[in-house]
């Protein structure tokens, strides 16, 4: 990766990411209670492991998921780790989560836990709308209620002219934390950032498994462009905002958009495949060419050290309004009427 944070399709292909991780405010974190939701996904597993070397008091990881608390715990049990907590817990069930803060009065949340996968999330609105929105409204509402000094949401680039369902559900999200900016003394901050390589979902994790039962790997045929990120990079920066109290919104600094087609080619090669083992197929829905990282309204600084822009998250109060009141009301709705009003709501959602 260069100085700039960009990393070379080599790197992203050869899956570089556990290079050592330099952690340059650990004073900050020390004995502090952070909760991470989304703990067994890949960020939330690396993100609370990196946390565990701070000094904090204790890690409290939340997911839903069972089989991945219990890697993640097995994994901190065998590296004889003891500062951490496992709770099973559903970020939809407000009763839930609220039991979670009063037991645990975290210092520092970071809320990781998402729907993520775009095709999927296309037939499923209101699942995605549940646990982007809601989900994100019980963390957040709990975190100002028991004083949390800090509450971070973690984004993605696909929220910023979404045209997926998955991508405005996120923009949704963002839009339901903007209200409370600047307006209660715990600091909010969204982050933003692109795809990282060898995650679940991931296109190269998808490619081997093709090419495991098919001998050929999926590619659109109008060529895509991505931003990738490793995951160290996207930790370091996790922690590194912490002390940041003026700004909402950061974008990870990931260079040039990476051109499919390329990386595509390069996996086969490094596979001992050859192009024309490529089955060429149509952008599935709610995929774009090339994703954004930032409005035009959202005026960003570089860090050049940190590999980070910082800035203002855009929001508009009547686009708040309207989340607040699809929130009370989304259940009642289909799968088309729900994406007719995010449309309402995020009127550059692509809805195709």
């Amino acid at each position: 990766m260069n100085e700039f944070g960009e990393m070379t399709i080599e790197e992203i292909i050869n899956d570089k990411f556990d290079e050592y991780l330099e952690i340059t405010n650990s004073s900050f974190f020390k004995d502090k209670v952070v909760l991470v939701t989304g703990a067994g996904g890949s960020i939330g597993q690396k993100l609370s492991q990196t946390l565990l070397t701070t000094g904090v008091q204790q890690v409290i990881l939340l997911d839903n998921s069972e089989g991945a608390l219990f890697d993640i715990q097995q994994t901190l049990v065998l590296r004889e780790v003891t500062n951490f907590i496992i709770e099973l817990a559903d970020i939809t069930c407000k009763e839930a989560i609220t039991d979670v803060f009063k037991k645990h009065q975290p210092d520092l949340v970071y809320h990781a836990a998402a729907y993520k996968h775009v095709p999927m999330l296309e037939d499923f609105p209101k699942q995605a709308f549940k646990v982007n929105v809601i989900g994100t409204k019980n963390i957040l509402e709990n975190a100002i209620k028991g004083n949390a000094c800090e509450f971070v949401l973690i984004s993605t680039d696909k929220a910023v002219h979404p045209k997926s369902v998955m991508g405005v559900s996120k923009r949704l999200a963002e839009l339901y934390v903007s209200q409370y900016i600047n307006k209660t003394t715990t600091n909010i901050k969204v982050v933003r950032f692109g795809n990282i390589p060898y995650t679940s979902g991931s296109v190269l994790l998808s490619w081997k498994k093709q090419l495991k039962l098919t001998g050929q790997i999926n590619l659109v045929q109008s060529n895509m462009f991505r931003y990738f990120v490793s995951i160290n990079q996207v930790c370091k920066m996790l922690l590194g905002i912490m002390e940041d109290t003026q700004k909402s919104l950061f974008i990870s600094e990931m260079g040039n958009p990476v051109e499919m087609n390329k990386l595509a080619t390069k996996f086969l090669l490094k596979n001992k495949r050859e192009i024309t083992d490529i089955k060429w197929t149509s952008k599935r829905p709610g995929e774009k060419e090339k994703e954004v990282l930032k409005y035009a309204e959202e005026l960003t600084t570089k860090v050049e050290a940190a590999n980070y822009s910082y800035g203002n998250l855009k929001t508009d109060s009547k686009q708040v309004e309207k989340v607040n009141n699809l929130i009370e009301k989304y259940n009642k709705h289909n799968k088309e009427e729900l994406k007719s009003l995010f449309k309402e709501i995020v009127p550059e959602y692509n809805l195709v």
